[in-house]
């Protein structure tokens, strides 16, 4: 797909010091897809003990962050 990156996504990859190969790693070939607010959907990757969570509404990526509470968000938990 061609995802479109906006201007917030990039500003928050630089603050969260995300690189885009991992957002794209994860849009590419995410371990979930789950549907969030205002049914946009977030891909989800583990990376490195952390969760890579990428909110997309369409193809407009719209914000990406990582976090540790894996088994919080990923259905999967721990087990991928």
């Amino acid at each position: 797909m061609g995802w479109k990156w906006t201007d917030h996504v990039i500003s928050q990859m630089k603050e969260r010091d995300i690189q885009g190969d991992l957002i794209e790693k994860t849009l590419d070939n995410p371990d979930e897809i789950v549907t969030g607010n205002h049914e946009r959907q977030i891909y989800q990757k583990k990376f490195d003990g952390k969760l890579l969570r990428v909110i997309v509404d369409g193809e407009k990526i719209i914000t990406a962050y990582f976090t540790k509470k894996i088994s919080k968000y990923l259905s999967k938990g721990e087990s991928k």
